[in-house]
């Protein structure tokens, strides 16, 4: 998209990241003159995969991710500790999570059809 550069600091890098038989990814990030900055967002080349970061370069963090079947993931906290906090899943059901990074329980499920489920404690 040539005309990105006119409306935009960030560029598409097309460098490919990964060997010929590995994952190839396309990375988006800000860009400073011929310097590349932080990331932004992070395209599967195989799979339609999409990661969005936050944070400056070298700190980026995970803050959503989308699949190529319509599910997203969401994801709060400092780069390392990143813990998942939403799915929205393509049929629109929604679910909610507290808890720290691996170890995230489920609190609430929005179902698409506008029922409603919570739940407390350990499961």
């Amino acid at each position: 998209f040539p005309w990105l550069a006119r409306v935009s600091p960030a560029l598409c890098i097309s460098a490919v990241e990964g060997a010929a038989d590995e994952r190839h990814d396309e990375v988006w990030a800000l860009r400073r003159g011929e310097e590349s900055g932080a990331k932004l967002r992070a395209r599967h080349l195989q799979t339609g995969q999409v990661r969005h970061f936050e944070g400056e370069k070298g700190a980026e963090r995970t803050v959503r991710v989308e699949f190529a079947d319509g599910n997203v993931l969401y994801f709060e906290g400092e780069e390392g500790a990143q813990r998942m906090v939403r799915v929205e899943s393509a049929d629109g059901d929604v679910q909610h999570y507290l808890g720290e990074r691996d170890a995230e329980r489920t609190v609430r499920i929005e179902f698409a059809d506008g029922e409603v489920q919570h739940y407390e404690g350990d499961h």
